[in-house]
């Protein structure tokens, strides 16, 4: 072969080796495109099936709720809007509001207490407040007053929070005839 010929090889062989770098090169950008598009997929597609699980679990704990309410007879929701109205007018900023399981009260035989054919039922009551220490104590000092029932408090458990303010965890009991 002459040196012409041999150049003009040498030359093919590296234009087809440049397109097959080149080839590659391109090949291998796309992959690397294509594997973030994927990973961009996949987390959205984690995220979707977190929002499934929120949504699922927003509507069991609505339908707990629900059959919950349902289950208390009027007065019971009036004595909770009445618990929550009286510690918004003392300007205390209710957090949560979280009623607990209905029961009949009895005595110590077991005996369930009722009067002119009326059982007395209770409901606990957890509120989480930020009052500050005279809201708190008015809000104490008359619960049950004006309620169709009586009311106990259970629990008390409070925190310094904010400047002035503190952080209230109550259990109270309302207890009612019908």
């Amino acid at each position: 072969m002459d040196t012409k010929n041999k150049m003009a090889m040498i030359v093919a062989a590296g234009v087809v080796l440049v397109a097959g770098l080149g080839q590659y090169g391109w090949y291998a950008g796309r992959a690397a495109r294509i594997n973030s598009q994927v990973k961009a997929l996949e987390k959205q597609s984690d995220d979707i099936r977190q929002k499934i699980n929120d949504a699922v679990n927003f509507q069991k704990e609505l339908a707990r709720r629900r059959a919950l309410y349902a289950a208390f007879p009027a007065k019971e929701d009036a004595g909770l809007r009445k618990l929550f109205d009286r510690a918004k007018a003392r300007g205390i900023a209710v957090a949560t509001v979280t009623p607990g399981q209905k029961g009949t009260f009895q005595d110590q035989e077991g005996n369930v207490i009722s009067r002119d054919a009326k059982k007395c039922y209770f409901l606990p009551v957890g509120l989480m407040l930020k009052a500050s220490y005279s809201q708190l104590l008015d809000f104490l000092n008359d619960i049950d007053s004006g309620l169709s029932g009586f009311v106990s408090v259970d629990k008390l458990a409070i925190r310094g929070g904010e400047p002035g303010q503190l952080d209230v965890d109550i259990t109270v009991s309302l207890y009612a005839l019908y």
